[in-house]
Parts: C-alpha cells; structure tokens; sequence
C-alpha cells in the first residue's frame, strides 16, 4: 500500500478510501455511482481492508453519523495528510471527525495473513460487481467471465505485481469496449468471412491490457494482423512493406525460407523505433552477440536462428509477439557497433496441450483459420553499441 497519507482521490473529489468490505457491502446502485471513484483509487494505491487500514498511522477512521440533513454516512476510512484533503469534502462538526477512534490493533501476523487473502479478495468483488454496473451487458458478461481466470492465477502472480491489477481491470474494459464499439469489422489483407465472436474481442482485449504492461511488439503485431496494419500506419518510425518491394537478393530466399507468401505485406521498423530498442536491449541479443562474437566479427554468419524465451517484462513481451526468428546478416564494425536484421514471420501453429503460452497461440491459430487476421513478416532493424 503506498501513499496513504497523501491520498486524494480525483474522481470523488476527496480523500475518502475504500476498503474492500466497503465494496462488498455496496448494493448495485450504489457500486455503479462509485464504481469511477473505486477504480480511480484501485490504480493508486490498491483496495485495502479494514484490518488492514486499522493498523496504519496514514489514515483517519471515521464513525457512522447523519448529516444535519438526515443522509446516513456509514463508518468509514479517510487519508490524514494531502494538501488537498479538504477540497470536496464535509468540514467541522457535522463531518464526524471528532469522533474519530482507534480500533483494534491487529498483531503483525494477523494483518499479513488479512492482507494475503484481501488483496486476491477484493478483486474478485470488484469483479462482480462489474458485472451488475449499467453499462453495455456484453462487457459486463465477459469481466464477469474472467473472474475464474484471475481466481486460477491468483495464487502464482507475485505481491509486487498485485497492485497493477486494478490497472490491468481498468485498461481491460476500456479495450473491450473499444472492440465491442469497432463491431467486429475486419478489414485490409484479413479477409473476413465471419464476424469476430465475444471470445475474440475477450481474448483480444485480455492480450491487449497484458501488452500494456510488458512492452511493445506484441500489440503491434496484433493490432496490425486483426486491424489493418493499424499499428505500422501510426508508428513514425516503421513503414508498410510489400514482399514484391524487397529487392535484396539474400532477404528475399531468408523470406522464401521462412515461409512468406510472395504475396504478401510486413511491417520494416527502423533502428530508433521502440520495438528495435527493445530487441537491441533483450537478453537474447546480448547472448547472441556474446557467444557469437568473433564469428559476427569476421563475417562468417549470413543467418542463425534466435529464440526469445522470456518470461518476464519486456523478455514476455517478445516471446509473446515474436519467439523463434532468424536474424539476418549480423555485423560489428570499426568502432564497435553490432547491428544485424531480425526477420520474423506472424502466423501460427496448433499447439497441444493445455498452459498459458498454448491458450493464446492457439487463439490466434483459430483467427488464422478463420481468416480473421492477416498473416505478416516483421523486419527489425537492430543497432547497438557493445
């Protein structure tokens, strides 16, 4: 939990918190008039409990009371410092902050232990409650419908990473609804001869909140398969190719190799993109150029194969937009500058068995088969001092 004391929330206009046995004892109405305010504080410091709340010297605990107007105000916490606790809320007397108490102290195990469980908890009633806020019933269902999903991975996603969560949740709807709004169009190479189901807009929109956290290829790669080279069209540092554009004798029988239809369009990223400064910086890299290094240096590699098998970060980011590659023509010059050309090919392959690299590849192989997302060679230009 951080920043307790100086909290205010931008969405209610004060410095009230919620707890997560707050948000399980709202009725309907009242989550959906605070569900913005809810999420708001999610993304800032979290949803505490009440044991956990009451060991903190950061807030203020505030008794139940009705206001001279007869509008009954449940107990509840608020942040002690801020500078601007007082802007939106109830001042003096009929605020109830003279009746403000300490109660119980918690032992240091029992609030570790109340925080393990509240953490993963008050997710899962933000969750339901999501579903029940007025608002468009299809994103509804599908928050509703990923609820098992987080309840499964709950027990293997590490303390630290908690916190993101509300964020993730936030970015999720928003992208949900997004693609709902997009009507399930697909246009450019994908030729469509279906329309994209809930499942697709659910996985999509999972995939698109998950790559917000991780970085920048994977996104990229599917926004432009399912969206019409979107990604490459808004990137100033990357440019659509077609296949019968290449003229460079070696790129275009690494291309044959791989599998690239002559037909068919990539994306070329150029050295200052993002997506290149982020392969430059993988470990994969680093490896290759380490293990490689005087073989690079005479020019002895045309192409070797690279891996990138993160599972962390930017490494998961990689592994999930591009994994297995060549890399094309690697060089180290004069003044000890690598560069060298990762060439990629954006299709999929039916995987079996049941984990959590095999769940999305085998969405995108059921997109491919459908025709609903247009298959891409990727040209990454890396540049990097050693």
């Amino acid at each position: 939990m951080r920043n307790l004391r100086d909290f205010f929330n931008s969405v209610s206009g004060n410095n009230r918190i919620f707890t997560s046995e707050d948000i399980g004892t709202m009725s309907p109405e009242e989550f959906s008039s605070n569900e913005q305010a809810i999420r708001n504080q999610w993304g800032e410091i979290g949803i505490p409990s009440d044991i956990e709340l009451s060991g903190s010297d950061d807030v203020v605990y505030v008794r139940a009371y009705t206001r001279g107007d007869g509008t009954e105000v449940r107990a509840h916490y608020r942040s002690k410092g801020g500078g601007r606790i007082g802007i939106g809320t109830v001042t003096g007397g009929a605020s109830g902050m003279g009746n403000s108490i300490a109660p119980h102290q918690p032992t240091i195990e029992e609030m570790e232990k109340e925080k393990e469980r509240m953490e993963k908890e008050s997710l899962k009633i933000l969750l339901e409650r999501s579903s029940t806020s007025t608002e468009n019933p299809e994103i509804s269902q599908a928050i509703s419908d990923i609820t098992d999903i987080f309840n499964i991975l709950g027990g293997f996603i590490p303390d630290g990473l908690m916190g993101n969560i509300g964020s993730f949740l936030s970015d999720y709807r928003e992208n949900l609804s997004n693609i709902l709004h997009k009507n399930g169009v697909v246009t450019g190479g994908a030729a469509q001869v279906e329309k994209p189901n809930l499942g697709d807009n659910i996985h999509e929109s999972i995939y698109h909140s998950i790559g917000n956290f991780t970085g920048s290829i994977a996104n990229a790669n599917m926004d432009n398969a399912i969206h019409d080279m979107v990604a490459t069209k808004n990137n100033p540092f990357a440019k659509i190719v077609a296949r019968n554009e290449i003229k460079n004798t070696e790129l275009n029988k690494l291309l044959d190799d791989i599998g690239v239809p002559k037909d068919s369009r990539g994306s070329f990223y150029n050295a200052n993109s993002q997506q290149c400064k982020q392969l430059s910086a993988s470990k994969q890299i680093n490896d290759f150029v380490k293990n490689n290094y005087e073989k690079i240096l005479k020019g002895e590699i045309k192409n070797a194969p690279i891996n990138f098998n993160g599972i962390f970060g930017n490494g998961l980011d990689n592994r999930a937009g591009i994994q297995h590659a060549i890399i094309h023509n690697p060089r180290i010059d004069n003044n000890g500058n690598f560069s060298g050309i990762i060439v990629d090919y954006y299709d999929f392959v039916h995987r079996t068995g049941f984990n959590l690299t095999n769940v999305p590849n085998n969405w995108g192989y059921s997109m491919q088969q459908r025709r609903l997302l247009e298959n891409q060679f990727n040209i990454y230009l890396i540049y990097k001092k050693i």
